[in-house]
């Protein structure tokens, strides 16, 4: 008897082949690439960008510099006020990732009224990195939370915050210092802290200057704590491709999958003038780092800034901008990138269709969803079945409604109109033609519109 996985309601999508059995026919596992839109002039420029969703409203931080209001080219008409010097992190909200507000936070008599923290002695500021948290146990003054620091710092310090704008830091003392004599720089980029759900807690991936295997390149490590303030587990990642650096991970639990952490890292070539692309990998649950798509993601375009030196970075935070959309933002180029919900990898099966099948996995409770997109002349059919591959009475190829269409949350319709039995043990298939398959869930929400179009063929 094959091994059963019990996914309850959680979603599932196709970035490796855990829930894949087989595929057969003409069928591939696609990488997408993610849409660029026109550059947003009221864009917050600068470096180690994160972007939070919070009940519908985005929450975005960036690093700036007053110095760089004092010269010609001031990117914005403020005048700094004496006495304030270095770097800062500012602030900016957003209804929809399209268009951004700098609004007055009140807390700085600086000049530049969006500054939100700035002139700490520990020069936090650097890269301050601020998360939402997700933990139940979690106090309402410590909703959001951040880790910032470097090594000329000392370590990673933790700040706290009730509302994201107004930050504390805690204590005098860095959380967590150098693991070891051999890394002698590290923490001097973007270093992700978030809420684990499925593995009950806090999580950082941060930035140290060699490999596991001890060659002198930009590389990731990890730490866990189950509080934010003590931090242990100290891991060396296996990351790092032949002589490729990587500055920062941006590793986050994906909003609709949190048990699948999804990571935009920078590569960094000091062989190309420090030329940046952006590249693309996961993890499962906090395991082994997935480098199945090796190549870059997002490549500089046709300007000759943007193969200049380390400019390609997207800010930490993948976020919904619609019910069918999620956005990815560019830290200097004011550039977002979009890609349908789930839309990083799909199954595609191509002219002469192709067929999925899941694992052996249990049935809990909801109702199937898919999220899938068709041809005009595609079609996607779904069958329920034995673990040994005998159709389910009820939920047969030629009782399911034949769908073409474009849905992020098609839910497949039998003629039986029969329901599954909790617990009940079953294997999912589905046949397609010209189609792109992102993800499935077994969804206990009640049905809802506005996630795409949907028609069904009419046999004769």
């Amino acid at each position: 008897m094959s091994m059963e996985y019990d996914i309850g309601n959680r979603r599932e999508l196709f970035l490796d082949d855990f829930v894949t059995e087989s595929l057969r026919g003409d069928v591939s596992r696609d990488l997408h690439d993610p849409v660029p839109h026109d550059p947003d002039p009221t864009a917050p420029r600068g470096a180690y960008q994160t972007v939070i969703c919070n009940q519908g409203k985005l929450y975005r931080y960036y690093r700036g510099d007053f110095a760089d209001y004092t010269r010609l080219n001031s990117p914005e008409p403020y005048e700094v006020k004496p006495g304030f010097i270095g770097e800062f992190t500012g602030y900016a909200e957003s209804r929809d990732g399209h268009r951004w507000m700098k609004p007055d936070a009140g807390i700085y008599d600086c000049g530049i009224p969006n500054v939100i923290f700035c002139n700490s002695k520990k020069y936090l500021a650097h890269n301050l990195t601020p998360f939402m948290d997700t933990n139940p146990e979690c106090s309402p003054e410590a909703k959001f939370k951040a880790l910032a620091g470097t090594a000329d710092s000392g370590g990673m310090f933790a700040l706290f915050s009730a509302d994201g704008i107004s930050w504390k830091v805690q204590g005098e003392e860095p959380v967590f210092t150098s693991p070891g004599p051999r890394f002698s720089y590290l923490f001097d980029s973007q270093n992700v802290s978030f809420y684990s759900p499925v593995e009950g807690r806090y999580v950082c991936y941060f930035r140290v200057n060699c490999t596991k295997d001890d060659r002198a390149l930009r590389s990731i490590a990890r730490i866990d704590s189950k509080d934010y303030l003590h931090w242990e587990n100290f891991q060396e990642l296996d990351v790092n491709l032949p002589d490729e650096n990587l500055y920062v991970s941006q590793l986050q639990p994906y909003f609709r999958a949190p048990h699948i952490y999804i990571g935009t890292p920078t590569r960094f070539f000091e062989d190309r003038g420090s030329a940046t692309d952006i590249g693309f990998l996961f993890s499962r649950e906090g395991r082994a780092i997935d480098r199945t798509w090796k190549e870059a993601w997002i490549r500089p375009g046709f300007d000759r800034e943007s193969w200049s030196n380390r400019y390609n970075y997207l800010a930490c935070g993948i976020v919904p901008t619609s019910p069918h959309e999620i956005s990815l933002f560019h830290n200097w180029n004011g550039i977002r990138y979009s890609l349908r919900y789930d839309g990083f990898v799909s199954l595609t099966t191509h002219y002469e269709g192709g067929e999925w099948l899941s694992k052996v996995l249990r049935y809990t409770s909801g109702e199937l969803e898919l999220n899938i997109a068709t041809s005009c002349g595609g079609f996607a059919q779904v069958e329920l079945q034995t673990p040994d591959g005998v159709p389910l009475p009820g939920f047969s190829f030629d009782e399911c409604e034949k769908m073409y269409g474009n849905s992020v949350a098609w839910r497949p319709r039998w003629k039986s109109g029969k329901t599954l039995d909790p617990g009940t043990i079953l294997r999912i298939a589905v046949r397609s033609r010209e189609a792109e398959f992102y993800s499935f869930v077994f969804s206990g929400e009640k049905e809802s519109a506005g996630h795409g179009t949907v028609m069904t063929v009419s046999e004769n």
